[in-house]
């Protein structure tokens, strides 16, 4: 099964990089896994937790392709880099 890295950039260039990946079968199945992680960010912002508005998802494979980026709502157009260091 292939592995999935979801990094968490914040606009001013800040990433959380997901150091151990997720397996999942497909690209369409790590698209619905960052999905439902935007949901949980936005019920727990409305919490009180952290506030990920101006963050993106950047989704790679396990060759270090990005193969998409998903924008948090309110986050703007992404304009970060697609390369994983």
């Amino acid at each position: 099964m292939p592995l999935f890295y979801f990094d968490l950039r914040q606009r001013n260039g800040i990433c959380l990089h997901d150091e151990i990946g997720t397996d999942l079968p497909d690209i369409e199945a790590a698209r619905q896994e960052a999905v439902r992680t935007i949901a949980s960010f936005q019920r727990d912002a409305g919490f009180g937790g952290p506030d990920y508005t101006d963050h993106v998802f950047e989704v790679f494979d396990e060759h270090g392709r990005q193969v998409f980026t998903l924008a948090l709502p309110g986050a703007g157009p992404p304009s970060f880099s697609s390369k994983r260091p």
